[in-house]
């Protein structure tokens, strides 16, 4: 999803002076994988090229991510917060996307991809169906067996 250009125009560039921070969630898992920080250019860069591009505070430069990694973050959708200051970038990451080379750069705490879960909560449900079956379909032990326990005790 790209933003219309009504929310384009709706971003509040002033109020961060020039730059907005930007919330990068992983496309699949909904896991959030870094923050960085974008002005018009490298907005328009990663809306041409659907690589995420930053603006790097630090070096005053353009920077795609992953560029000396590898690790490249392919855009999936951009969506803008309700206040226009804030950018939310779902992607896939090609790689480990911090540069400490963990998943995300708020540690490798995330839970698992959503599609893993399904998977697991689905063979589970499986799992418990075929137990219950089991045991409502186990033949019932032959009734001299059963009269013999009772003259056992």
């Amino acid at each position: 999803m790209n933003l219309t250009s009504a929310e384009l125009a709706r971003i509040d560039w002033d109020k961060g002076a020039g730059l907005v921070p930007v919330v990068v969630q992983d496309a699949g898992s909904a896991a959030v994988l870094m923050l960085g920080y974008m002005n018009r250019e490298a907005l328009q860069r990663t809306l041409e090229t659907r690589r995420v591009t930053f603006f790097s505070r630090s070096r005053q430069r353009l920077w795609q991510k992953g560029e000396t990694s590898g690790n490249q973050l392919q855009l999936r959708a951009v969506r803008l917060d309700c206040d226009g200051d804030t950018l939310l970038l779902q992607a896939i990451a090609s790689g480990p996307v911090c540069h400490t080379g963990t998943a995300t750069c708020f540690g490798d705490t995330q839970p698992p991809p959503l599609a893993f879960n399904r998977r697991a909560r689905a063979h589970h449900r499986a799992a418990d169906r075929r137990a219950h079956r089991r045991q409502l379909y186990r033949p019932a032990a032959p009734q001299r067996y059963q009269t013999h326990r009772a003259e056992a005790r």
